[in-house]
């Protein structure tokens, strides 16, 4: 993917930034006007809603046929991610203590 994709195709789109600023950043802003410095409630929503994505995202790259795409058509593919899915789901709730 180019970087270009990852910095500006979000701008684009209208797409926010949920990650959350260093310590000294927001110091620095504190002393030039612009953008409030509160993190906001409605982020931190959208940030844990981000962090679960991507670590459902990360769980399924686990498997080697949906990390590398080795499918041949799109319908396999999916085919693939739902399982790895429903398998993953299956382990952590079956994990979890009743």
């Amino acid at each position: 993917m180019a970087w270009w994709r990852v910095a500006i195709v979000p701008f684009v789109c209208g797409i926010a930034a949920t990650i959350p600023e260093r310590d000294d950043q927001i110091a620095h802003r504190r002393n030039k006007p612009g953008r409030p410095i509160d993190f906001g409630h409605q982020q931190k929503e959208r940030y844990k809603s981000r962090n679960v994505v991507e670590r459902c995202s990360h769980k399924l790259k686990q498997w080697r046929g949906i990390a590398t795409r080795s499918d041949k058509t799109a319908h396999n593919y999916r085919a693939a991610v739902s399982l790895a899915a429903k398998l993953t789901w299956m382990k952590t709730d079956l994990s979890r203590p009743a």
